[in-house]
């Protein structure tokens, strides 16, 4: 990895302005926005951050949407370029063409289910509809991750962004993100009426449709989510089924050092 040697001026203000017990970073990008030359630092002790903005002088602009905008955007950035396995790891998910296979024996099963118990159709098309979503959003993940790894090897290389690569880093980020989240929350939402579909198959006698069912059901996320990964499930629900901001922003705009 490239190093990037931040400006002295930036480093002397950071070192200004930090309190006692705290760490800094200094994210390794120029962020080129908005008509100025800007860093994003955290300062961070034990489990609280606080946020700051300054310009390439080491000057701190006072509080306002710019700021705001910019504090988003490094925490937004900083997913393209701090982890580049992971991007490059998600741009080869291939579960949707795994689960094509599972289209014939779907069908099947719902024609059984709608001649034999029409009451569980409800409980079988979340089944299906998580299947569907896998299908049609896994691949615009793909190359949504693809497009994050490219970025993501520009800014490691170039150590900076400009207000068209942020635009075009925007909508790129918030559809990936969004893609990868929505298969997820159909895994965690249909999770009864998956058990209910394959108990029914098994109680009738269709073993063979029910274990086939069963081995793809255990490879989906459960209703019941370890502390870690519900924090990421809210945070995700807030953004892309509330429309709302997450948390994460939230709290980096409570906890901003940049004077009002």
């Amino acid at each position: 990895m490239l190093i990037y040697e931040r400006p002295e001026a930036v480093k002397r203000k950071a070192e200004q302005l930090k309190q006692s017990g705290e760490n800094i970073y200094i994210q390794p990008l120029e962020f080129r926005l908005f008509g100025g030359t800007f860093f994003w630092i955290r300062y961070y002790k034990k489990e609280e951050n606080w946020y700051l903005i300054v310009d390439k002088e080491g000057n701190v602009p006072p509080r306002d949407k710019k700021v705001d905008d910019l504090l988003i955007a490094g925490l937004s950035v900083g997913s393209a370029y701090n982890d580049l396995n992971f991007n490059e790891k998600m741009s080869k998910k291939k579960d949707d063409i795994r689960f094509k296979k599972y289209l014939p024996l779907l069908q099947k099963v719902k024609e059984f289910i709608t001649v034999q118990n029409p009451v569980l159709l409800d409980d079988f098309s979340q089944f299906e509809k998580l299947i569907h979503t896998t299908i049609e959003l896994q691949p615009k993940m793909r190359q949504g991750f693809k497009e994050m790894e490219r970025l993501g090897k520009f800014f490691h290389r170039n150590r900076y962004i400009t207000d068209e690569l942020y635009d075009e880093f925007r909508k790129i980020h918030y559809a990936t993100v969004k893609y990868g989240f929505l298969p997820g929350y159909e895994q965690v939402k249909s999770y009864p009426a998956r058990k209910k579909v394959i108990s029914y198959l098994f109680r009738c006698g269709k073993i063979s449709w029910a274990i086939k069912l069963w081995f793809l059901h255990i490879q989906f996320q459960s209703d019941n989510l370890e502390p870690e990964q519900q924090k990421d499930f809210d945070q995700m629900y807030q953004i892309f089924i509330e429309g709302n901001r997450g948390e994460v922003e939230e709290y980096m705009l409570r906890h901003c050092r940049n004077p009002e």
